[in-house]
Formats: C-alpha cells, structure tokens, sequence
C-alpha cells in the first residue's frame, strides 16, 4: 500500500474515533448525565459488575484497585465519552507574605536593646 492511501485510511479511522464521543455524550445528555463527575458513579457501578470487581472509598471518593481491569475499563470509558476534562481543581491559597512586611513585624517586636545591638551589626 502507499503512504497517502495509508494516511487517508488512518485519518478516517482516527474521524470516526472523534465522532464516537460526541454521539456517545449526545446519548447521554437526554438522561441528565452531562459530564464526568455524572457519569462516574455509573461507570463504576457498570464496570464492578462487568469486571466482577469490588469498588473501594478511597481519598478521593470511589474507585477500583490501581492496575484493575476495572479501573482501566471505567478510565477508558471515561476518556472516550468526555475526553480529558477533569473536575475543576479548587484555587490555591496564596500563603505568600510580604518578606519585607514580615521583618519589620518581627523587628518591632524587639525589645530598645535588642534594636541598638541589631542595629550596631548592621
């Protein structure tokens, strides 16, 4: 075979890939199941009875051994339906303290003889 006959034919398999999630998501939306976090529990429940494997709470919610045929089916399922989207990560806190705001806070709190001798080594 040639290149380009190989190309076309990879690039059509690779269309019809990129169509299955949208018709798969499109049969969902009528359900109310709209993104991962919907359809998780589902797919857990789908793949323990499938894969004859026991879901367990772990840190972050429900969820199969790590390397399970389980855990890989509902990963798999998951990614092809809603692609990479994950849950919104919460913003970080900003522990940031102005250095220069937190020195003259410590150095007020020095006593007139700890300041002269701080000041004297300066």
């Amino acid at each position: 075979m040639q290149l380009a006959s190989i190309k076309a034919q990879a690039f059509a398999v690779f269309n019809k890939a990129d169509n299955v999630s949208v018709v798969l998501l499109s049969d969902l939306l009528p359900l109310g199941i709209a993104s991962r976090t919907d359809a998780k529990p589902l797919v857990i429940e789908w793949a323990s009875k499938k894969y004859n494997c026991k879901p367990y709470e772990g840190q972050r919610g429900t969820t199969f051994k790590q390397g399970s045929t389980a855990r890989m089916a509902m990963n798999r399922v998951l990614d092809r339906i809603f692609g990479g989207e994950t849950a919104p990560s919460k913003p970080k806190a900003s522990n940031k303290v102005d250095p220069v705001k937190a020195l003259v806070t410590r150095f007020s709190k020095l006593t007139a003889a700890e300041k002269r001798r701080f000041l004297a080594s300066v």
